[in-house]
């Protein structure tokens, strides 16, 4: 890889029906942990995987305040 890769938006929804480039379709109370993959389009081969313990996240779609 010659350049920086950059993700200057992506969006977390619940909406099957309100998907596009930029969005990614979760199920609400799921547990996530994202995974990145660097793929050599050319050679139809993954170089490179990786995720971090740290980005491990449950999707959560609904909240109720008490006030």
């Amino acid at each position: 890889m010659r350049d920086t890769v950059v993700f200057s938006k992506v969006k977390l929804t619940n909406k099957t029906n309100q998907t596009g480039p930029c969005q990614v379709v979760l199920n609400s109370l799921h547990k996530y942990k994202p995974k990145l993959s660097i793929i050599d389009v050319m050679l139809k081969k993954k170089i490179y995987e990786t995720s971090f313990e740290e980005t491990e996240f449950i999707a959560v779609t609904a909240y109720q305040n008490e006030d």
